[in-house]
């Protein structure tokens, strides 16, 4: 059984983001237990566009050069130092924050295409005595509008519960693709679905060592050529438009 480092200031739930800190929970002592921020910053807003498959609406070129979603996206990184009572090691998290901005719906049928994104986090120091989470898989069901929901982990069972606010617009999964013990990687489908996507990765670090985090994310960008194509439907002859896209994934990165 491992040892609690935070025996002596109680229980925590943490709420990532924006520059908060730990809040005690209910039940904790009246200490207060920071998670300080020791780096952090945010991209400009950069852009993408998800795919329209073959163009189709749905058996049919449209009579009109189509598009799929787009809009931009922001990340903004963290790097937590979290306070407690263990002299051997110390504790981090790291957080990537992701707010998505739909700045052109997507051409009436060409709705729900392509718009996988993905991001990795990466430890210069892989976590000692396998202490390690991250933020899991996840599936949200949305009925309507645009509503707020927290998605939360056990640092490693005992001490702090790291949680995390998601905005989504439709019913949506957020799968983590990968775990180990220098990082963590997510990914989904749709990026016009999200508003606001919040992930981390926390580890135990050998005292006064200090991890860097790599964050590398990715983000579609689809480009058309669209060539003219004669259709007919119940008696009715037009010129539809056949596109061949190039799909480009656009990267970000930042050390923090």
């Amino acid at each position: 059984m491992r040892a609690n480092p935070w025996l002596g200031v109680g229980a925590l739930a943490i709420t990532l983001g924006a520059g908060l800190m730990a809040v005690p929970s209910a039940e904790a002592l009246p200490v207060s237990v920071p998670a300080r921020i020791v780096t952090s910053g945010c991209s400009a807003a950069l852009g993408y566009r998800e795919g329209i498959g073959d163009g189709k609406v749905p058996d049919l070129y449209p009579g009109y050069k189509g598009h799929g979603a787009g809009g931009t996206v922001t990340y903004c990184t963290y790097k937590y130092r979290l306070s407690d009572k263990d002299t051997s090691a110390d504790y981090y998290i790291s957080e990537v924050r992701m707010s998505f901005k739909v700045t052109q719906k997507a051409d009436a049928g060409l709705e729900g295409r392509d718009g996988t994104w993905a991001v990795r986090v990466a430890s210069s120091l892989p976590a000692k005595s396998r202490v390690y989470n991250a933020t899991p898989t996840y599936r949200k069901t949305v009925l309507s509008g645009c509503p707020s929901v927290s998605v939360g982990y056990s640092f490693f069972g005992v001490g702090p519960s790291i949680s995390l606010g998601q905005v989504l617009c439709a019913s949506t999964t957020v799968t983590r693709a990968s775990l180990t013990t220098t990082g963590a990687a997510w990914r989904s489908a749709h990026a016009s679905d999200m508003r606001l996507v919040d992930l981390a990765f926390s580890e135990k670090v050998a005292n006064k060592k200090v991890p860097k985090f790599t964050f590398n994310a990715t983000r579609p960008a689809y480009t058309y050529k669209w060539a003219a194509v004669k259709q007919q439907t119940h008696g009715y002859a037009y010129t539809g438009y056949k596109p061949t896209a190039t799909r480009t994934l656009l990267g970000y990165a930042v050390t923090r």
